[in-house]
């Protein structure tokens, strides 16, 4: 099963656990982030299970898909964190060819601050689900995190419906470790693995992100001439 199977595999679990749970238009920003974290600990939970059934009918159940190096099951399950890690660079990629600059900063006093609402208002949501066969289990302390660009919407004013990427990847990564055993060192490679896979390409991102806006602003400027010489709009606008 290769990655993307899996992030795509934990976004249509995720999707399948609104309708699971029946999940109806949140009343506030709280109640639409405490329903996107659990939606995000369902798909998380149904991709696991759908992992060790793949297992089963895919490996000599003597041997496993472990290797004395790396556990293919441990990487698949840092799915969910390459997909929510992908959908904020694009987020980010948007907001700089729509504005022409850089997302802004958040402290990590901010930052702590958005991830302990996250937790808060999930633990909430999942009190209200009496009926599941499994609770998830959420944090109780979110330690500060490191500093990450996020969109600048997220400084002030009213949340968006959808917690930021970000925050929703930190807190499926300490769901993952949490509820996980001691890991064998065949585990703790595939995680590692997983992990290094999602840090690199966000570094790689950092390293595009100043060309980025040098072809976000041409394409914009091509455009803008294009629209200008087919009518669609006049100079002065």
């Amino acid at each position: 099963m290769p990655l993307t199977n899996a992030a795509e595999l934990f976004v249509i679990a995720h999707e399948y656990g609104h309708v699971v749970m029946r999940h109806a238009q949140g009343e506030n920003a709280s109640e639409y982030w405490g329903q996107e974290a659990i939606a995000d600990a369902f798909g998380a939970e149904m991709l696991d299970r759908v992992i060790e059934a793949w297992t089963l009918r895919t490996f000599d159940p003597k041997e496993g898909p472990a290797t004395t190096f790396c556990d293919l099951r441990a990487l698949l399950k840092v799915a969910p964190m390459f997909y929510l890690t992908i959908a904020d660079i694009a987020e980010e990629a948007r907001y700089i060819c729509e504005t022409k600059r850089d997302p802004c900063q958040l402290t990590k006093t901010a930052k702590a601050s958005i991830l302990d609402n996250l937790c808060r208002v999930a633990q909430s949501e999942a009190r209200k689900e009496s009926t599941w066969p499994w609770k998830p289990a959420f944090p109780e302390k979110i330690d500060v995190v490191e500093d990450f660009p996020v969109e600048v919407d997220m400084l002030g004013g009213e949340p968006g419906d959808h917690p930021p990427n970000w925050a929703r990847a930190k807190l499926l990564t300490l769901q993952l470790l949490a509820n996980q055993k001691t890991p064998t060192d065949a585990e703790r490679t595939g995680f590692e693995m997983g992990f290094a896979l999602v840090n690199n390409m966000r570094l790689l991102w950092e390293d595009c992100k100043p060309s980025w806006a040098e072809v976000a602003s041409a394409i914009r400027n091509d455009r803008l001439k294009e629209m200008v010489k087919q009518g669609r709009m006049t100079r002065g606008q």
